[in-house]
């Protein structure tokens, strides 16, 4: 199993530390920065890695991830073209 994770680079300092404290080592090597973006991304492939990281990630809603933005305004955009008709 593999999952890929596309975060706001704003967060990237709070997200490894906490990954850090329940033992999850972060290789700097397997992130990738996209500054022009503003995020980072990285792929994890073990399952209680994911898990700890889905965790992780539902437990901080500071820590903002890029597919609940896009999520958040497609639910926008649909609600505003479904109320023009």
């Amino acid at each position: 199993m593999t999952k890929h994770y596309k975060v706001k680079l704003g967060d990237k300092a709070a997200l490894i530390n906490k990954l850090e404290k329940v033992g999850v080592q972060v290789d700097s090597f397997d992130i990738k920065n996209d500054k022009l973006d503003d995020t980072f991304e990285f792929t994890v492939t073990d399952p209680n890695t994911i898990k700890t990281i889905d965790t992780i990630l539902s437990q901080s809603p500071k820590i903002n991830q890029i597919k609940e933005q896009l999520k958040a305004m497609i639910r926008e955009e649909l609600k505003a073209f479904r109320n023009k008709e």
